[in-house]
């Protein structure tokens, strides 16, 4: 894996300040409710890496919905190269349905809205989480 970049480290200092947002279903409100999506969105768009955003979404997203839109927002990197600040895109179930921000590396951790837990939180991807790893992501970088 690579290491940590200025970039990485902004993103994933940004989304630490979302830890404890309770979890609420298209929130996309620092300290009032963030689901999954909306913390990338949120974070990104705070790093000012982010300008697009989709409120449409079913709670359980359906087929690779999630996928494709990530595929337009963000550039998809292999597992070995991820880095601080790259997002990750999970299969609870069936489908990808899930995502958090990689906010360390050794070991990996990560941020993100989790109805389970009720909050946004911060923890180690341990094997349960790692065997759900779809994709990669990684932010853009603005163009001018």
């Amino acid at each position: 894996m690579e290491t940590e970049t200025l970039d990485g480290v902004m993103i994933a200092a940004e989304a630490r300040r979302w830890v404890g947002t309770p979890f609420a279903h298209q929130g996309r409100l620092i300290g009032v409710g963030v689901d999954c999506v909306g913390l990338v969105v949120g974070v990104g768009r705070a790093c000012g890496l982010v300008d697009r955003d989709r409120t449409d979404y079913p709670r359980t997203p359906t087929e690779n919905s999630l996928r494709d839109e990530f595929d337009v927002s963000l550039d998809r990197v292999r597992y070995a190269d991820m880095r601080t600040g790259d997002v990750l895109l999970f299969r609870l179930e069936m489908w990808p349905q899930h995502c958090g921000i990689v906010s360390g590396l050794a070991p990996v951790t990560m941020i993100h809205s989790y109805l389970t837990a009720g909050v946004c939180v911060e923890h180690s991807v341990d094997e349960i989480w790692r065997s759900r790893i779809v994709q990669v992501y990684r932010y853009r970088k603005p163009t001018l």
